[in-house]
Parts: structure tokens; sequence; C-alpha cells
């Protein structure tokens, strides 16, 4: 009995939800994708900086 009254209100719950649709996905990955040109270089700077301050450091350090 309990079942049969929840099933409606389940089914009108779910109406009113909106999901995540594929194209919402796509527009988050085409973004993502957008910015790679931009950030890809600037992590590889960025760690070769540190490798490079590292070295100095260690280099004045051992003299």
């Amino acid at each position: 009995m309990l079942f049969a009254s929840l099933l409606p209100m389940a089914a009108e719950a779910a109406a009113g939800w909106n999901s995540i649709t594929s194209d919402m996905l796509l527009d988050g990955l085409s973004e993502i994708k957008s910015l790679l040109p931009i950030v890809g270089p600037a992590v590889v700077g960025f760690i070769g900086f540190r490798k490079g301050w590292g070295f100095v450091k260690g280099n004045i350090k051992g003299a």
C-alpha cells in the first residue's frame, strides 16, 4: 500500500528535475580544450622555473 502511494510522488519529483545533458558536457569540454594552449605552457614554464631555481640553490649551497 505504501509503495503505491509513493510511486506517483516519485514520478512527479523526477519530472521536475533537469538532468545533465550531453550538450552541457560537450560545452564544458570545449571550454577546457580552449584553455589548454594557455594553461599548458604556463604549467611547463612553472615546473621548469622550479627545477632551475632548485638547481641554482643547490649549487650555491654546495659551493
